[in-house]
């Protein structure tokens, strides 16, 4: 058990800097990683990857809230959703970690934007209310014309 002051100060540490190190923060209080990682888990904050997400602007943000607040009562079951989406090879070897709860993973400060570099293949399909399409490949060449 640590003492009531040292672990208000260890989680304000903590909660001021999401985004640093248990090893980090050990190092600035004095203490250990574990004994940090120990006080975090107490209080239900764990190391996560950072999610990755569309880039949203602020009034597109509350944009969208007003949308979903709208069609709130909507019956969805004649509606069908379509998207699509870039396949790419490879990943980000720089993976982002973030010290958040259980349900913060979508809180805009534990986020970091999608970027993609290299566009492979485009893919779509849609859903509705009791029917998933299969994901369909886009075929993106430009039609040559004929001579």
């Amino acid at each position: 058990m640590h003492p009531p002051k040292e672990r208000r100060r260890n989680l304000g540490e903590i909660g001021t800097n999401r985004h640093t190190t248990f090893q980090e923060l050990g190092d600035r209080q004095g203490c250990s990683a574990t004994t940090i990682r120990t006080i975090a888990a107490e209080d239900g904050l764990h190391r996560h990857p950072m999610r990755k997400v569309p880039k949203v602007t602020e009034a597109g943000r509350w944009k969208w809230l007003g949308w979903v607040e709208e069609y709130l009562e909507q019956d969805w079951r004649d509606v069908i959703w379509s998207d699509e989406v870039p396949l790419t090879a490879g990943r980000d070897p720089r993976r982002s970690w973030v010290t958040r709860r259980a349900g913060e993973q979508y809180n805009p400060g534990f986020t970091k934007p999608q970027r993609s570099k290299y566009m492979e293949i485009m893919a779509g399909g849609c859903i509705a209310y009791s029917y998933k399409s299969p994901l369909t490949r886009f075929n993106l060449k430009a039609p040559t014309p004929e001579l």
